[in-house]
């Protein structure tokens, strides 16, 4: 804003300046009348005539002209007639022909005010001898000639009224340069007070006008990021308390059991049964600790550009049906609920490893959220041109509506989850990176008691 406000007073001032330059070269045009010497004066014919009376001599009734004279003459491209008292041409110089030899008193009257005549402009000047000769010199310039009547008394009396409004505009502009100031200075002071009550977050946006509605503007925008800053590291630090609280749980979930069956082995001997179903449980609970530790490992790599990437072609059917595969492994009592279908031969350009993670964890949230028997469908195909795509569909009990919205925040969990100590919260999180990662996006679909739909959509063969 101040910087408009500079740039509208120096285009203020420039106008000034190029408007009073303007006027004063066109004064320069059209009242100057340049010497052969270079020099540029109004009055230097008139000036020149009159002192050339000093190279004019008379001895014994012949007149003489100086060489200076003569030279002047020469050099300027001018001529000369010196009449006697009678008007008659006594001596010449440079004079063209066709010149009267006789001018009458009126005649040398006229041509003290004639103007240019197509040739020459003719100025008289005086020899000043006691018999009243004169002398006419001609310029080769267009000279105009002319008179100016005044009243002095009023010009005497107008240096008084100038010296008197001279005063009146500096003591006016002295004031318009303090009521300016004082202007600008309130203005200035609202807007570090609009700093100062932003900083405070106790700003009122205001509304953008006048000479300062940039600055109030881009004030009412910082309140806005601000607040929209402050309301994002709230919701964050809200998220890593929930985060801790949950991780918290599900790290003590693992361990009760391990805790226990190392409490029952210093207890006493436990039978042979009793130790390999013991084994069995630690391992099983040290897995899960293992699987949590590991994903928020990954996450945070991720989040971090930390994750050493390794891209390779990769036919997508083939990694998908991969974690089917691990998956009903894993899980042997899904293998007559899962299914999977391929509807193409795309391949993407990927980390195997990270892309089979993020399949993995869409069908873990599949299977984990949902009651026993509930059929998952797993298809590859094409999507709009240059993109392939993972759906994996269920017909569970579907994700609450108000769930949707966070579904792929980090260290969230569902308001219905029912297997809550099942997984870390970082499982949609980590697949929504992955897909992002690969140049790809993620979205997810559900209506309540009807099952959910997630879709992973990935470039053809995107480029590194």
């Amino acid at each position: 804003m101040m910087r408009t406000l500079a740039r509208a007073v120096a285009v203020a001032v420039a106008a000034l300046v190029l408007i009073t330059l303007l006027g004063i070269g066109l004064f320069y045009y059209a009242f100057s009348i340049p010497e052969p010497e270079g020099r540029s004066l109004a009055s230097w014919p008139s000036m020149f005539t009159e002192n050339f009376a000093g190279w004019i001599h008379e001895e014994d009734g012949v007149v003489e002209i100086d060489e200076v004279g003569i030279r002047y003459l020469d050099e300027y491209g001018l001529w000369l007639q010196v009449l006697n008292s009678d008007g008659v041409e006594v001596h010449k110089c440079n004079a063209p022909s066709g010149l009267p030899v006789r001018y009458s008193a009126a005649d040398l009257a006229e041509l003290g005010t004639s103007p240019f005549d197509g040739r020459f402009t003719r100025f008289v000047g005086s020899t000043g001898t006691p018999d009243g000769g004169c002398y006419i010199i001609g310029f080769p310039y267009p000279i105009g000639k002319g008179s100016v009547f005044y009243n002095g008394a009023a010009v005497d009396r107008m240096h008084s009224v100038a010296a008197i409004a001279g005063a009146f505009l500096a003591v006016l502009l002295v004031a318009a340069i303090v009521i300016y100031g004082i202007w600008i200075t309130r203005k200035l002071r609202h807007v570090v007070e609009g700093v100062e009550s932003v900083a405070r977050r106790t700003y009122r946006p205001r509304s953008p006008e006048g000479a300062f509605g940039p600055v109030t503007r881009a004030l009412n925008q910082l309140d806005s990021e601000m607040r929209a800053s402050d309301e994002a590291a709230r919701k964050t630090e809200r998220m890593r308390r929930e985060w801790i609280e949950n991780i918290t749980h599900d790290m003590r979930t693992p361990l009760s059991p391990i805790k226990g069956y190392a409490e029952l082995l210093s207890d006493g001997a436990p039978t042979e049964a009793d130790m390999r179903e013991g084994g069995r449980i630690v391992l099983r609970n040290v897995d899960r600790i293992d699987a949590l530790v590991g994903d928020l490992k990954l996450a945070y790599e991720i989040d971090g550009g930390l994750y050493p990437l390794r891209r390779e072609t990769i036919p997508l059917e083939r990694l998908v049906r991969e974690c089917v595969i691990d998956m009903v492994n894993a899980e042997p009592t899904c293998t007559d609920t899962i299914e999977f279908s391929s509807l193409t031969h795309a391949t993407v350009r990927a980390d195997a490893a990270l892309l089979s993670r993020a399949v993995g964890n869409i069908l873990a949230n599949a299977l984990r959220h949902n009651p026993p028997g509930t059929r998952v469908t797993v298809r590859v195909e094409d999507a709009q041109p240059g993109w392939c795509a993972v759906e994996v569909a269920d017909d569970g009990k579907g994700i609450a509506e108000e769930d949707l919205p966070r579904l792929f925040e980090r260290h969230w969990k569902g308001s219905q989850n029912e297997a809550q100590s099942a997984g870390s919260g970082l499982g949609l999180a980590i697949a929504r990176e992955v897909a992002e990662l690969h140049g790809g996006h993620i979205r997810a679909e559900s209506t309540q008691g009807s099952g959910a739909t997630f879709r992973v959509e990935l470039p053809i063969r995107a480029a590194n």
